[in-house]
């Protein structure tokens, strides 16, 4: 739905570093927590396997979900694959 850069930090982490952030629809999920037509946002790992373009579908694969994140579900060190590949 969007792709975003944002400057982040985390815990106490020393200064703040860019993150590319994906705004997505669900289309399916092999995850309990995460429904068909939910809007949930990822939060991709420095060099992905493909860099998304708003429109078209991929896989998304991240290693955790934050459990409290003020935009909702946000998914952190999410990888990315292209379904046509």
């Amino acid at each position: 739905m969007s792709i975003e850069s944002e400057n982040i930090g985390r815990g106490a982490a020393a200064g703040k570093f860019e993150v590319k952030v994906v705004q997505l629809q669900v289309t399916s999920s092999t995850n309990s927590d995460i429904k068909e037509g939910e809007t949930i946002y990822c939060e991709l790992i420095a060099t992905p396997k493909v860099d998304p373009k708003v429109g078209r579908e991929y896989v998304f694969k991240a290693r955790n979900l934050h459990p409290a994140h003020a935009k909702g579900k946000y998914l952190l060190e999410t990888d990315v694959m292209d379904l046509v590949r």
